[in-house]
């Protein structure tokens, strides 16, 4: 572990009977909704399943696993990172544990000065079961998968897994990605992408120009051309968990706490994590001088929020680093725990997703 500067680097291992436990588990939920050509809908062997997406099932073991004992390893070494860790040199057998190490950044340290005359102010918020069901929903969408789709081509709707090259008209730096998956038709995908990707099988190379807008949050894209060239490389759909006491126990994780849907609820009520739509809340600290400084910030639940996250967070659904079929990306921007990596070839890294954007006004042009 690097202590010279703000950087930390872990080296961690997951023993490798709790990933072929993990590995048995994705390949019979694969098994259960994967349309495979001469079967009936989850009806293929788990045999056959294992061979035919050995990548996607190493990529949902990954997601699964690695965010789990990152958490468990930060809170041995009492570690708080301020940057999403980054996964790389990531070494994934059949039959071995599974090695790979976590690169992120902590605090510096510093002295803390006199808080104690401060008072806070907190102002109430309601809790109830609306706020419940969409901190579920939300658990549900971190917990989604992404099934291989076969046989036909891509609509809206589906995620589009590419690798894509782009030339700046007029000259310039060039833009290479790839293990991306791009949202058909939605909101946050360039309409470009949307367009030309409509309709596409695996395996098809499509080109096709993109002009983005001025605003666009990337400088280096910010009101320039591009002509694409984007290899399909797999189309997927994406599957919630269903809402039952098998979700709930899932979600919980190996910490435990509950083990119904009903008991998940209660816990999350109890907890206070359902508080608010948007679970946030104006506070205001005083001190001994009478001068007031305001500020907002998240609340921290704690209870349910830790409990429900260790088993349920799926790191990635809702992506953290988009890409330049986004309406909003980042080259370079912050990496994520790995949700899909290829057998460790990939260096553990997850494929791009586009963020939502709040506003409907950025199209591409």
């Amino acid at each position: 572990m690097t202590e010279a500067t703000c950087k930390r680097e872990l080296e961690l291992e997951i023993p490798a009977e709790n990933v072929s436990k993990a590995t048995e588990k994705v390949a019979r939920d694969l098994a259960r909704v994967a349309r495979v050509p001469g079967f009936r809908p989850g009806k293929a062997p788990v045999t056959l399943i294992r061979r035919r997406f050995a990548e996607d099932i190493q990529g949902e073991v990954l997601q699964s696993l690695v965010p789990e004992y990152i958490e468990k390893a930060l809170e041995e070494k009492k570690l708080i990172p301020i940057t999403r860790p980054s996964v790389d040199k990531v070494d994934f057998k059949e039959g071995e544990p599974l090695r790979f190490r976590a690169v992120f950044e902590v605090l510096p340290e510093f002295e803390l000065g006199d808080y104690k005359n401060l008072a806070i102010n907190v102002d109430a918020i309601e809790t109830g079961d609306a706020q419940v069901d969409k901190v579920i929903e939300d658990m549900r969408e971190r917990a989604a998968t992404f099934v291989p789709v076969e046989g036909r081509a891509a609509k809206d709707g589906d995620y589009v897994l590419i690798k894509l090259s782009g030339i700046p008209v007029g000259g310039g730096e060039p833009v290479q990605a790839d293990n991306i998956l791009c949202h058909i038709g939605a909101e946050e995908t360039l309409e470009s992408f949307t367009e030309n990707l409509r309709g596409a099988s695996s395996g098809e190379t499509k080109q096709f120009r993109s002009q983005y807008p001025d605003d666009y949050p990337d400088q280096k894209l910010a009101g320039k051309a591009y002509d694409y060239t984007v290899e399909v490389q797999g189309i997927k759909e994406k599957k919630l968990p269903e809402l039952n006491d098998e979700f709930a126990k899932d979600a919980a994780g190996e910490k435990g706490g509950f083990s119904t849907l009903e008991e998940m609820r209660k816990l999350i009520f109890g907890s206070g994590e359902g508080r608010s739509a948007e679970d946030t809340g104006s506070r205001e600290a005083s001190g001994s001088s009478g001068e007031a400084a305001r500020f907002s910030g998240s609340r921290s639940a704690g209870g349910a929020s830790d409990e429900c996250e260790a088993g349920a967070q799926r790191s990635g659904t809702d992506g953290s680093r988009s890409g330049p079929a986004s309406r909003e990306h980042r080259l370079g921007g912050a990496s994520k725990p790995p949700t899909r990596a290829r057998g460790g070839r990939r260096e553990g890294r997850a494929p791009d997703r586009p963020r939502r954007r709040s506003g409907k006004d950025r199209r591409d042009r």
